[in-house]
């Protein structure tokens, strides 16, 4: 629990699973330098600067629960763009897409298992806490 950012261990996860991406997938997207989309990093601001995957900003979920701002300012110029929302396990990163299609925005999508799941389903190295 010492992991989840505060409150939101008890918030129900409500995200249909069609806007659920598996790393795999996710992976060739991040891959291809002609993708054009937001990659999010929902953890708190010291596990971001811990470990992080190519490509992602830090908007930690206790921020984003309150306020889109920030997301607002990286959408600039690339309105279409897909979102595309990393946490640690997968938890957070389906709340904040939920919190992110409740506020209007239609390209979302939540990476399965977050850090973990991309450390198990494509590199080791990605530490794993």
């Amino acid at each position: 629990k010492s992991f989840c950012n505060v409150g939101s261990c008890a918030t129900p996860i409500t995200l249909d699973p069609s806007y659920n991406l598996e790393p795999v997938d996710f992976k060739k997207i991040l891959e291809d330098p002609e993708q054009d989309f937001v990659f999010i990093d929902v953890r708190p601001k010291e596990h971001f600067e811990m470990i992080h995957l190519p490509r992602s900003v830090s908007v930690p979920y206790s921020i984003l629960k309150n306020t889109t701002e920030p997301v607002d300012k990286l959408m600039k110029g690339t309105p279409d763009a897909t979102i595309y929302c990393l946490c640690r396990r997968g938890n957070d990163s389906r709340r904040a897409a939920q919190v992110l299609l409740d506020k209007g925005y239609k390209n979302v999508r939540s990476i399965l298992g977050g850090l973990y799941g991309w450390s198990e389903a494509l590199d080791g190295r990605v530490a794993k806490y």
